[in-house]
C-alpha cells in the first residue's frame, strides 16, 4: 500500500469519527448551555459574596484604625515628660477620651476599648480605667510565655505590634496593640498599650456568631501572620472549601477573612449530568465501534511504512526530533538518545515543551523550543534556529526547526541538530579573556583614583586637625580641643581602613611589589610593639616577648612584615580582656623562622578557622560589632606572608586564647654573627 492509500485510509477514518462527533454535537450543545447558565449563576453568587466580605473587611479595618492610634498619644505623653508620667496619666487619658471620637466613652461608652496602659520596663503599672482591669497591674510582659514573643518583636523592630486575639488576664477575648517607647536614641522605657474587646470589634463589623447575611465567615492570622496564623473566629474548615478569601490589613501584617454561603455554593444538577453523559456515551460507542473496524485494516500498512521511516531517521548521526501539529513528539532518533540519555519510548507522545523541561529542568529553554515550533507551524517563518545546552555529556547543539506537512494537511515541525560545542567554547573563551582584560584595566584605574581621591583629602583633614589641636591659630577651649581630637582620630581611623582596602586590592590583583632586604627580626618586633603599645595600655593588656636564641635574620620586606605583626598583635589586644596578656615568641628550624603572637583572650572555635583570613569577615559577630576595624587585618596579613613564600598557622580554642604563627623561609646562605641581637636586646 502506497502513501496515497494510507492517506485515503486516514481520511476514511476521519469521516467515521466526524460522524460520531456530529451525532454527539446536539447533546454536547445541550450540556454546554446548561453548564454555561449554571456557571453564570455561580459567578453572580460569588460576586455578591465578594461584595459582602469587602464590606466586612472595610468595617474591621476602620474599627481597628480608629482605636489603634491611642498608644501613640500615650507614648508622646511619656516622651514629653521624660518618662515621669505619675499622676498625669489619668488626667491625660480622660482628655484623650474627650478629644478622640472613637474613645469618647472610656469608662464604658465604647465597648471596643477595654483599657489604656503604660508599662515601664515592660511591667504594667498604669491602667485606665482600673475598674475591671485590676488583674493587669504588675503583669510582666517579657516574662509571659504567651505574650513574650510579640513583646520582644516590638522591642527588636522598634515599631507598633498588634497581638492576638487571645484570652485576657482580666477576662474576655482581646486584641493588644503595643508601641515601644524610647527616651532619646536608644533608651528603652517601656510600652504604651491599648487593649481592645475583640468581640465588640467583631460585632461592629457585623460578625456576631461567625455569620453575616446568610454567610459563614472565618478569620485567621492571629498576631498579623496572615495565611500562616491561627484561626480565631469561626470554623477553620471554611478556608478549605473554595471560599472567598480577602486580606484584612492590620498595623504589623494581615488577617485573612474567608466566607461562603450557609448552604454552600450552587451545584450543577447531578441527575442531568448523568443523563447527558449516558446519551453521549451510547452514541459514541456505536460510532466508534464502526470506526475501529475500518482503522484496523489500515493500521498494519501504516505501521510498516512508519518502521521504514524510523530506521532511516535512526541511521543518521545528527539529532532529529519530529513534532506533530499539537506539539507532541512523534519521532526521537538514536542520536538524540545518545545526546540526552532519554529513550525514544520515554520521549514520544510527550508535549515537546513539557518533556524538555522535565529532561533539563530549564524552563527558559523549554519556552524557547515551544516558541520556535509554534513560529514554524503557524507559517510565520519557514524555519528558525535555537541553541540547547546538554550537561552529560556537556554539549552545545544548534537546532534548525523547519515545517513538515502531515498527511491531513496540518503543519508539524522537524528539529535537526548540529553539534557546535567547540565553536561556542572558543567564542566563550574569547569573550571571557576580553572581559578579564577590561576588568583588570578598570581595577587599575580604580586603585589609582582611590589613592588620589580619598587619601589626599583625608591627609589634608588630618593635617589641619593636628594644626588646630596644637593651637597654631589660637588657643582652643576644652570642648573645641575634644572635637579637633575626634576629627584627627576619626580621620586616622578612616585612612587606615582605606589603606587596608587598597592593600588588599593590590594583593588580589598581584600588583604589590616587595622591597626585600636582610634584617634582624628582633628590630621589626620592637617597632611593632612600639606601635601597638598605646592600644594595649588603653585596654589594660600586658605585652611580653620570649625570644629563642641570640637573634634571627630574615630576607623580607621590612615594612610589610611590620604591618603583618602589627595586625596580629592589634587583633590579639582587641580580643583580650583587661588584665590579660599578649606575647611574642620567636623560634627557628633549619629551614624556616617562626614568629608567634599569642594571647589569653576569648579564643576561636576550630570550625571557624576557615573564616579567619576571609576579607571583611570577623568570626564572632556579637563580639566583632564591639571592635573597631574593617575585618581586613588577618586577610592582608595572610596574603603578605604568602607573598613572602610563608604561611600563618593558627592554634586556638574557646576560653583558652589564640596563637598565630608566621613561618618565613630562612635565606639559604651564611650571615655575620655580629648581626644577631642578644636576648636582652630583643625584650627591651
Amino acid at each position: 500500500m502506497n502513501l496515497s492509500r494510507i492517506k485515503s485510509t486516514i481520511v476514511a477514518r476521519r469521516i467515521a469519527l466526524l460522524a460520531v462527533a456530529g451525532g454527539a454535537l446536539v447533546m454536547i450543545g445541550a450540556l454546554l448551555v446548561a453548564y454555561a447558565e449554571h456557571r453564570q449563576y455561580g459567578e453572580r453568587v460569588r460576586a455578591l459574596v465578594v461584595s459582602e466580605v469587602s464590606d466586612v473587611r472595610a468595617q474591621l479595618e476602620g474599627a481597628l484604625v480608629n482605636r489603634l492610634v491611642l498608644p501613640d498619644a500615650l507614648a508622646a505623653l511619656t516622651v514629653a515628660n521624660d518618662g515621669a508620667v505619675g499622676a498625669d496619666f489619668e488626667g491625660f487619658t480622660r482628655g484623650l477620651a474627650s478629644s478622640h471620637r472613637s474613645y469618647s466613652g472610656l469608662s464604658g461608652d465604647d465597648p471596643a476599648v477595654r483599657s489604656l496602659q503604660l508599662a515601664p520596663d515592660a511591667v504594667v503599672t498604669y491602667v485606665y480605667p482600673l475598674e475591671g482591669n485590676e488583674a493587669a497591674i504588675g503583669h510582666d510582659l517579657l516574662a509571659d510565655p504567651a505574650r513574650g514573643p510579640a513583646v520582644k518583636r516590638a522591642v527588636e523592630e522598634r515599631r507598633f505590634v498588634l497581638a492576638g486575639p487571645f484570652e485576657l488576664l482580666q477576662g474576655g477575648t482581646g486584641l493588644v496593640g503595643r508601641t515601644p517607647i524610647y527616651l532619646g536614641e536608644d533608651e528603652f522605657w517601656g510600652f504604651a498599650t491599648v487593649v481592645l474587646n475583640f468581640d465588640a470589634i467583631a460585632a461592629e463589623a457585623g460578625l456576631e456568631g461567625a455569620t453575616r447575611n446568610e454567610l459563614v465567615v472565618s478569620l485567621r492570622g492571629r498576631d498579623g501572620l496572615g495565611a500562616q496564623g491561627e484561626v480565631f473566629l469561626g470554623d477553620g474548615a471554611v478556608f478549605d472549601r473554595d471560599p472567598v478569601i480577602l486580606d484584612v490589613l492590620v498595623p504589623n501584617g494581615t488577617w485573612q477573612i474567608a466566607a461562603e454561603p450557609v448552604d454552600g455554593w450552587p451545584r450543577f444538577p447531578s441527575r442531568a449530568v448523568t443523563i447527558i453523559i449516558l446519551t453521549i456515551g451510547s452514541l459514541l460507542a456505536i460510532a466508534v465501534t464502526h470506526a475501529i473496524l475500518r482503522w484496523e485494516r489500515a493500521h498494519r500498512e501504516v505501521t510498516r511504512v512508519s518502521d521504514n521511516l524510523t530506521r532511516l531517521i535512526d541511521s543518521t548521526t545528527s539529532p532529529i526530533v519530529a513534532v506533530d501539529p499539537q506539539g507532541k513528539i512523534v519521532e526521537w532518533n538514536h542520536a538524540m538518545t545518545t545526546l540526552t540519555g532519554v529513550s525514544k519510548g520515554s520521549a514520544t507522545s510527550s508535549e515537546i515543551g513539557a518533556h524538555w523541561l522535565s529532561m533539563s529542568a530549564d524552563a527558559e529553554a523549554a519556552e524557547q523550543i515551544v516558541r520556535a515550533v509554534e513560529v514554524v507551524r503557524s507559517g510565520e517563518q519557514p524555519s528558525t534556529e535555537f541553541v540547547a545546552e546538554f550537561r552529560d555529556p556537556a554539549r552545545t547543539v544548534e537546532f534548525t526547526v523547519t515545517a513538515r506537512t502531515e498527511l491531513d494537511g496540518q503543519m508539524g515541525s522537524v528539529l535537526l541538530g548540529h553539534d557546535v560545542t567547540a565553536r561556542r567554547e572558543a567564542e566563550r573563551m574569547r569573550v571571557e579573556n576580553a572581559a578579564l582584560a577590561r576588568s583588570a584595566h578598570l581595577k587599575d584605574e580604580f586603585l589609582a583614583g582611590m589613592s588620589h581621591e580619598l587619601r589626599t583629602p583625608l591627609n589634608a583633614i588630618i593635617g589641619l586637625g593636628t594644626v588646630l589641636g596644637r593651637g597654631t591659630f589660637g588657643a582652643l577651649n576644652d570642648k573645641q580641643i575634644s572635637y579637633v581630637t575626634q576629627i584627627e582620630s576619626s580621620g586616622q581611623h578612616l585612612l587606615g581602613l582605606i589603606n587596608d582596602v587598597l592593600d588588599l586590592a593590590k594583593l588580589d590583583a598581584t600588583m604589590m611589589e616587595l622591597d626585600v632586604e636582610t634584617f634582624d627580626v628582633a628590630d621589626v618586633i620592637r617597632e611593632s610593639l612600639d606601635l601597638v603599645a598605646p592600644l594595649a595600655a588603653k585596654r589594660g593588656v600586658t605585652i611580653t616577648t620570649h625570644p629563642s636564641g641570640d637573634g634571627h635574620i630574615v630576607v623580607a620586606d621590612r615594612r610589610r612584615l611590620r604591618q603583618v605583626l602589627v595586625n596580629l598583635m592589634s587583633n590579639s589586644v582587641k580580643f583580650t580582656d583587661r588584665g590579660g596578656r599578649v606575647g611574642v615568641d620567636v623560634d627557628a628550624t633549619g629551614t624556616d623562622l617562626g614568629i608567634s603572637v599569642w594571647d589569653t583572650g576569648i579564643g576561636i572555635e576550630h570550625s571557624d578557622f576557615h573564616l579567619l583570613f576571609e576579607p571583611f569577615l570577623q568570626v564572632d559577630g556579637s563580639l566583632a560589632r564591639g571592635q573597631e576595624g574593617s575585618g581586613l587585618g588577618l586577610a592582608i596579613a595572610s596574603r603578605l606572608v604568602g607573598l613572602h613564600g610563608g604561611e600563618i598557622l593558627v592554634e586556638s580554642s574557646p576560653g583558652n586564647g589564640s596563637r598565630f604563627t608566621v613561618r618565613l623561609p630562612i635565606p639559604d646562605h651564611d650571615f655575620d654573627e655580629a648581626w644577631a641581637p642578644t636576648a636582652a636586646q630583643l625584650t627591651e
